[in-house]
């Protein structure tokens, strides 16, 4: 009975999973013969990174094709963007009707088992937080167009990194799920 129980959970945690959000939500799970499963909840807010042209120069260059008094330019930086993610997590509560005995269990089992597993998936999330730098370039026809072609290259490599990362840090996070851990309480006595 209690394999049948642990394999509907897993095909109802599994069911519950929308795209790469992290969906482990808070609360009993099971609660048969004197044990149980408790879920918790692990949330990132990511922030997209924030970016910055770092030592930007402009200078003569070939390979445009201008025409009037423009000339062919080349703008050159580094890209810099600083990734921050925030991360909650959220506790169950302690599941009523417990004797003192079973409250003991499930607090140490939320202390020793759950919240470390909630700090693992906190920890994963956070591998978004970093500062990456590369260099980029773009020309255009004068100093104007060859620095908001670099501007426009900029803002692209950013959006794309920004998706892979957060997307990667949510792959890393929901690989250690599905977490079924059981509690027991069977050595409680009961009233």
């Amino acid at each position: 009975m209690q394999r049948m129980i642990r394999s509907e959970l897993i095909q109802a945690k599994l069911q519950d999973r929308a795209g790469d959000s992290v969906m482990h939500i808070p609360g009993v799970a099971v609660n048969y013969g004197g044990s149980g499963n408790l879920h918790g909840k692990t949330d990132g807010k990511f922030d997209g990174g924030t970016k910055s042209l770092e030592k930007l120069k402009i200078s003569p260059s070939t390979g445009c094709d201008c025409s009037g008094k423009q000339k062919c330019m080349k703008a050159t930086a580094t890209l810099a963007v600083t990734y921050n993610v925030k991360v909650t997590i959220t506790m169950p509560p302690m599941p009523k009707g417990l004797t003192p005995c079973e409250q003991k269990v499930v607090r140490a089992f939320m202390n020793n088992v759950l919240l470390p597993h909630e700090k693992d998936h906190k920890r994963l999330l956070e591998t978004y937080n970093t500062t990456t730098r590369r260099s980029i370039q773009a020309l255009g026809c004068g100093r104007d167009e060859a620095k908001d072609n670099l501007e426009t290259e900029a803002k692209t490599l950013h959006a794309d990194e920004a998706a892979a990362r957060e997307k990667e840090a949510r792959s890393k996070s929901n690989a250690i799920d599905p977490f079924f851990d059981m509690y027991d309480t069977s050595k409680c006595d009961r009233p």
